[in-house]
């Protein structure tokens, strides 16, 4: 994480992003506010918006239509305006359902996060719950991943041999996806959304031969390097 990234709503260095979290903080039904995002990470521009999740109580979030869920803050005119503030209502009900999710994306999100305000000191528990790698399920996790691969590579084959290109371009580059996931489950991480993958791979201290490798395939993909790719995990 980004030395020096905001622990408080105080530290909110945008005054109309720090209002709306003083001003909605007053809410009996508000109980906390969580940093995520480059502000978090550090990978953003120096003036990124700042991405924050409102946690609320369950009777206040069944109230929320859908255009409800999330909310922006705007400044600047015309071609200048820009948002400065992102932000996103979850309650308990919408934790628990990450919970028992077996998806990376409902899970990364809270390895790379902050918690600003905690009413009831249930929202940093979620964090620290939510947050957490399975390793009691690494082996299975991983190996179903490795299948995956597996799959997706010889069903390219297939579609290559029968000359089916668009089919064999989809299932090459769907065994190439899940081999980035499958890095990352191998290194015990939750994989992350690939906005940000290189910094990710690399503050992980990815090897550079292997990193060298996924830049090959990102640039021009073939069965050759995929081959590597695969059985490198293999091993």
């Amino acid at each position: 994480m980004k030395s020096g990234f905001p622990t408080s709503i105080k530290d909110i260095e945008n005054i109309n992003v720090r209002n709306k979290l003083l001003n909605l903080k007053k809410e009996d039904h508000i109980l906390g506010f969580l940093l995520q995002g480059s502000r978090v990470t550090g990978f953003g521009a120096p003036d990124t918006d700042w991405d924050i999740i409102i946690y609320c109580t369950d009777e206040y979030y069944k109230t929320l239509n859908y255009d409800s869920l999330t909310e922006f803050t705007f400044e600047g005119e015309g071609s200048d305006k820009r948002v400065v503030g992102d932000y996103a209502y979850f309650s308990d009900m919408i934790f628990e359902q990450q919970k028992n999710s077996p998806m990376d994306i409902d899970h990364i999100p809270y390895t790379l996060s902050v918690v600003l305000w905690d009413k009831t000191g249930k929202l940093g528990k979620w964090v620290e719950t939510l947050s957490r790698f399975p390793d009691e399920d690494f082996e299975d996790k991983s190996r179903m991943q490795l299948v995956q691969l597996l799959v997706a590579f010889g069903y390219a084959r297939v579609n290559n041999q029968r000359n089916q290109l668009l089919d064999m371009k989809i299932n090459l580059n769907r065994a190439f996806t899940i081999s980035l996931v499958l890095w990352f489950t191998l290194n015990k991480f939750w994989a992350p959304q690939f906005k940000w993958w290189s910094k990710h791979v690399k503050r992980l201290n990815i090897d550079d031969e292997i990193f060298q490798l996924y830049n090959s395939c990102i640039t021009e993909l073939s069965f050759e390097n995929m081959e590597e790719i695969s059985r490198g995990q293999r091993n």
